[in-house]
């Protein structure tokens, strides 16, 4: 079931398209209904969230075959950013679980650099979403990505296999007004207005849950995410940073 009173409908013009439907518990209409803020439907054969009463009209799909993450994909080297904060090494590929997976772009990266990810995404329409997207990228790329829809403060405590990496990118509301913030990121900040995660539940959950280290995604103007965990080392990008604290496991 969907959270939050956000309106919120399937373009049910498909079978396919019914049953998601059904399993997000959300009514299915048969054209497009001005009712409703956003819809869920298939354009060019890919599920997409169309936010219809913004204007411009915006649309969030998951897409890791073609477009900008392709590309970076292309580019993906070790120098990433991302890549030095989990600790990836020449020969060394350490099991992540990113536990805020959104839209999964960090973990597609991490993926493709050989590394074997488990996504955790609570919001039941980004899971959606992102799941459409794996399914497509999988039929041509043989990444290990592994999606569960669940709480993720939940989750990390009753995982059966410990990662060394538990990678945090929680959403923190932007500093400056939605036409500088892209729009994926403005459809995610309306889309899970209202749902709040404790993210220093989420942080110690996932220090209980790591054997090696927890990696915290932040703009480079936002506070540390607990006050009382010291930083063991900062990476530095130009729009962000990554906190890295490393986990004692004796």
């Amino acid at each position: 079931m969907v959270p939050n009173a956000i309106r919120i409908a399937v373009l049910a013009n498909s079978e396919q398209m019914k049953q998601l439907a059904f399993t997000l518990a959300l009514p299915a209409v048969a054209f497009p209904d001005p009712d409703y803020e956003f819809l869920l439907l298939e354009r060019d054969y890919k599920l997409s969230l169309c936010w219809q009463l913004k204007k411009p009209v915006m649309y969030l799909t998951v897409d890791f075959v073609q477009g900008s993450l392709a590309y970076r994909q292309k580019q993906a080297l070790q120098q990433e950013a991302v890549a030095k904060a989990v600790g990836i090494k020449s020969q060394y590929r350490p099991y992540v679980v990113d536990a805020t997976a959104g839209l999964g772009r960090d973990a597609f990266i991490l993926a493709s650099l050989g590394c074997q990810v488990t996504l955790i995404e609570q919001h039941p329409i980004v899971a959606a979403l992102l799941r459409d997207g794996l399914l497509r990228l999988l039929q041509n790329q043989a990444l290990s990505m592994e999606l569960i829809q669940a709480n993720a403060i939940s989750m990390l405590d009753t995982l059966e296999q410990k990662p060394d990496v538990v990678y945090l990118d929680p959403l923190f509301p932007p500093r400056t007004k939605s036409a500088l913030v892209k729009k994926d990121m403005q459809i995610l900040q309306r889309l899970t207005h209202g749902d709040m995660t404790d993210n220093q539940l989420l942080f110690q959950a996932a220090l209980r849950c790591a054997t090696k280290r927890v990696v915290v995604k932040r703009p480079g103007y936002a506070p540390v995410l607990d006050d009382a965990a010291p930083v063991d080392f900062i990476i530095e990008t130009p729009h962000h940073r990554f906190d890295i604290y490393k986990v004692n496991t004796a």
